[in-house]
């Protein structure tokens, strides 16, 4: 008698390569290898950071509120600046009881110039020795979020959050001697989420100080939707071209955000209070007191409520929207609006790489005390604040149609508008059973699946013959005695 137990536990390695081979097969007829592969037109398509930083004139370290005189409303560009380098400042003395002169520097400089991940304090610093006596530090991280977290916290606009509304329009026909030509276009309107994450940390010690009139500039951009509709992708209209149709031409014509909101993602939280500078409270956990004294270290612009922002071509220039948000909320008004733009899509006032300040008006570290001597005591609050940028953008790809004119009579084609709505999270197991629908609807489908499936199965024989002949003999004993059974 084979023992089962005994073979399964000689293949362990063999058996894994089995339901890996299962689980692929399983990717592939679900569509997720695919999406894997290759770029589809989802919110992967958009990249967020921080572009430059403008100081606008105010800083407060330790009790000392300065106005700044040097490089006050210059943009300080990522790329073009270095750590330790200065993006505004003041130089002063001070005098001590015995006329002891110190003279200082205060204002705010590069300690990190990652885009993703930059860090910029706000110092004080000895002139004579470049020392560093005091300041506070921003740390700011840009992120993407799941979709299954941006559904949790839905939609500033009242729309399904992760949905990817789709819309197709076609112009009329034009006529040149025996052939017919007309434009297709496909638009996608996808929603692009990422999370802003800005934290005060003290420079030594436990300084505190705060970020005045400070504006930061982020870029989006696009970078990763140019092949999205490429010619040899034209499969991804919902309506396939006409029979016999040539495609003579393609032009992807860009992905355009065409409106933005900014908002709190998370509440605020605290760090370090009771001079504990590595440990987290919630807002909940501070007294009402306590709270409202923090919260006019908390000052941002656009405020943690949320409010739609103006998109700019680059930063300190106005940029003009096409859609306001009374459009967006509707898709009938919102497909109505691109039908009327054809055949100029996309509108020439739209950008790829757009730009928008996030301005700390007050933002910083708190330090409550009180008492005297013995009897003296403190308190050290560094917040973390976490702002959502959620963007809408359009995404279009134009195609030429070609017929001659026999075959434009011959199929009576109709030239209209068509539009519809693609969910943007279904789950594996969703696509996996469309997957298994679509083996009977489309027999190339079949057919490359099942040669897929066979050269799968093919090399798993061939793996099994070079390393473990045994299994297959075992195997072969087990089905002959079976069917003489």
């Amino acid at each position: 008698m084979v023992n089962l137990e005994r073979i399964l536990e000689r293949n362990k390695k063999i058996i894994a390569a089995l339901l890996l081979a299962v689980f692929l097969l399983y990717l592939y007829n679900s569509g997720a290898l695919m999406r894997i592969l290759s770029i589809v037109p989802g919110p992967e398509g958009v990249t967020a950071s921080l572009y430059s930083v403008v100081a606008n004139g105010g800083i407060k370290v330790e009790g000392r509120v300065k106005t700044l005189t040097n490089g006050v409303g210059t943009q300080s560009v990522l790329g073009k600046t270095y750590p330790n380098s200065w993006i505004a400042y003041s130089d002063f003395d001070e005098y001590d009881f015995w006329g002891h002169k110190y003279e200082y520097r205060i204002g705010y400089q590069w300690v990190r110039t990652d885009p993703k991940t930059p860090v910029i304090q706000a110092i004080l610093v000895d002139r004579g020795t470049s020392s560093v006596l005091e300041g506070v530090t921003l740390e700011v991280r840009v992120s993407k979020p799941s979709m299954q977290e941006v559904n949790t916290h839905g939609d500033p606009l009242g729309r399904d959050p992760t949905r990817i509304e789709w819309f197709s329009f076609e112009t009329q026909k034009t006529q040149s001697g025996n052939k017919v030509t007309w434009k297709h276009y496909e638009v996608y309107v996808v929603p692009v989420d990422f999370v802003i994450e800005l934290s005060i940390r003290p420079v030594k010690d436990l300084n505190v100080g705060d970020f005045q009139s400070f504006d930061l500039w982020f870029v989006i951009d696009t970078v990763a939707w140019l092949n999205a509709f490429t010619y040899n992708q034209y499969a991804l209209l919902k309506d396939k071209p006409p029979q016999n149709v040539t495609i003579s031409a393609y032009n992807f014509r860009g992905g355009f955000p065409i409106w933005a909101w900014v908002g709190a993602w998370e509440p605020w939280v605290v760090k370090g209070r009771d001079g504990n500078p590595d440990k987290f409270y919630d807002p909940a956990d501070l007294e009402p007191g306590e709270r409202s004294e923090l919260e006019q270290h908390l000052r941002l612009m656009p405020s943690y409520g949320g409010s739609e922002i103006s998109l700019y071509t680059q930063p300190g220039y106005i940029y003009e929207r096409l859609f306001a948000s009374d459009i967006i909320k509707d898709p009938e008004r919102l497909k109505q609006m691109i039908a009327s733009s054809l055949p100029g899509l996309p509108d020439p006032r739209l950008a790829q790489t757009v730009y928008f300040p996030i301005t700390l008006i007050n933002y910083g570290a708190l330090r409550r005390e009180g008492g005297w001597w013995i009897w003296h005591w403190h308190k050290e609050y560094y917040p973390t604040s976490y702002m959502r940028v959620r963007v809408l953008y359009a995404i279009y790809g134009e195609w030429v149609y070609l017929w001659t004119q026999k075959e434009a009579e011959k199929h009576g084609y109709k030239w209209e508008n068509r539009s519809s709505v693609i969910s943007g999270d279904r789950s594996w197991w969703d696509k996996f059973i469309s997957g298994i629908g679509s083996w009977f609807s489309n027999p190339w489908t079949l057919l490359w699946t099942g040669i897929l499936a066979f050269f799968m199965v093919l090399i798993v024989i061939v793996i099994l013959a070079i390393f473990a002949p045994g299994f297959l003999i075992s195997l072969g004993s087990l089905i002959g005695r079976r069917r003489k059974e």
